[in-house]
């Protein structure tokens, strides 16, 4: 839930007040990663693709908001099998792992398809010399070393988007006006980079995170997991 992801910043500090620093080490490696962002969207993820642009005034239907039945009372450490037809038809076999139960974070291994990690990674190239992140208020200091660029849902991109919804999100959720899809953000890290603890606030409600080349983490310093937050371990770190 938003809520609970707008308060990382300010409740990520030692008892002095003094930030705590993320455990997770700087990346030796240079991941590419591709962010697909949930919420305050158009409807879209019951529609065909392209999906229309977000709206920044819609909201779920109250108590919407979380994983759909199949995946709610998914114990943390269970895993469950699951399968998706990509955009060329091939079936894509895959596992979903839960990881906390607040806010609910999942690991899906396997999800995308060689073709479809291939395309996102061909697509963002073809791009060119890539420009440097920024934040919503036109920050770079946030994240260091780091391109990006932003996809549209295409015919390859929409059905996979279409398959994530339909995966993580509650039909009510899905079928709400105005709730949809972002473009896809393709990120290109260099060794060294890295994108300090923020939170992806309102009106966005679910991230997913793709890792695209292998490579790369995330950090998730407030997951409860059975209601214990560990903020000194590195057990939430996607690997």
């Amino acid at each position: 839930p938003a809520w609970h992801l707008q308060h990382v910043s300010r409740l990520m500090s030692t008892a002095d007040g003094r930030p705590r620093r993320n455990p997770y080490p700087m990346m030796q490696c240079r991941p590419l990663l591709a962010l697909l962002f949930l919420g305050g969207a158009a409807r879209g993820l019951v529609q065909p693709s392209p999906l229309p642009p977000p709206s920044p005034w819609a909201r779920p239907p109250p108590g919407s908001l979380g994983p759909p039945n199949a995946l709610r009372d998914l114990p943390v450490g269970a895993i469950m099998p699951g399968a998706r037809q990509d955009a060329e038809g091939t079936k894509v076999e895959f596992e979903v792992e839960r990881l906390a139960m607040t806010p609910p974070a999942f690991l899906l291994r396997g999800f995308l398809s060689r073709h479809e990690s291939e395309y996102i990674m061909g697509s963002a190239r073809a791009r060119g010399e890539l420009p440097k992140a920024q934040t919503t208020s036109g920050s770079e200091g946030a994240r260091t070393r780091c391109r990006v660029a932003w996809l549209g849902h295409d015919a390859v991109l929409g059905p996979l988007a279409t398959s994530v919804g339909k995966l993580l999100l509650t039909p009510e959720s899905m079928a709400a006006p105005g709730v949809g899809v972002e473009d896809l953000q393709v990120l290109h890290y260099q060794k060294g980079g890295e994108f300090v603890l923020h939170h992806d606030g309102a009106p966005r409600s679910m991230t997913v995170i793709y890792y695209l080349n292998g490579c790369g983490g995330t950090w998730l310093p407030l997951a409860d997991r059975e209601g214990r937050v560990d903020t000194d371990r590195r057990s939430m770190v996607l690997n």
